[in-house]
């Protein structure tokens, strides 16, 4: 007998079951999900289960534990992902659950979409995502708002790897961060001319509607050497 009822005409797993049933296939993690949002006590042994999963080191329990917690936007697990995500200890590590993408990944889109925008350790581990080329777009997504300072060492790397992000990041440098403008044109300076030119179209067209025409100016020479 378990501590719970059944839940949607079977029985609900306990301990190592649990466990185990977490680590199984994507519709019976599905239903233990559904399972936790009606009954408190068992989202309660759900998210004990995912930390104990996690604390494992194994791909398939950590993977588990992410997506299930995730799915609960169980906040138990912001400290043990942002110190993961801090050490680079998930990169590289292919998510067992989501072919194509490492656990990394999935771990700093967790923090993205689960932690408070005031956590000081979520934040650290997003910054330092934009240090590594798998997390970088999503690290940009998600920071880029409020935190040009951590964006700005990387933002070469970024457009290199993401010229298409040209007009969005120039766009958003124009709008929300104008002092840090011509920073952000010095280290987009050396890329490739036709990224250069999406970067400064962006810059120009937003600086101009504000009459910064001096540092439109300055971020033009740096761009385009005129």
């Amino acid at each position: 007998m378990t501590p719970w009822p059944d839940f949607e005409g079977a029985p609900l797993p306990a301990g190592d079951a649990l466990a185990q049933a977490l680590q199984g296939d994507a519709a019976s993690r599905a239903r233990l999900v559904r399972a936790a949002v009606v009954h408190a006590p068992f989202a309660a042994a759900v998210v004990a289960t995912c930390q104990a999963l996690f604390a494992d080191g194994a791909p398939r329990p950590r993977g588990a534990a992410i997506h299930a917690a995730h799915a609960l936007l169980a906040r138990a697990l912001i400290g043990p992902l942002a110190e993961a995500v801090a050490a680079d200890a998930l990169v590289g590590v292919a998510d067992p659950f989501q072919p194509g993408r490492s656990l990394a990944y999935s771990a700093l889109l967790y923090l993205a979409e689960v932690a408070p925008p005031w956590d000081a350790r979520a934040r650290a581990a997003l910054a330092h995502g934009l240090s590594q080329p798998e997390l970088r777009p999503l690290a940009w997504r998600v920071i880029g708002a409020d935190a040009p300072e951590a964006v700005l060492p990387h933002l070469g790397a970024l457009l290199t790897e993401q010229p298409a992000l040209a007009d969005e990041v120039g766009t958003r440098f124009a709008l929300l961060f104008p002092t840090h403008c011509e920073a952000a044109a010095a280290a987009v300076a050396p890329l490739p001319l036709a990224t250069r030119e999406a970067f400064a179209a962006a810059l120009e067209k937003h600086l101009l509607r504000v009459h910064a025409v001096k540092r439109w100016v300055a971020c033009r020479r740096l761009l385009l050497g005129r």
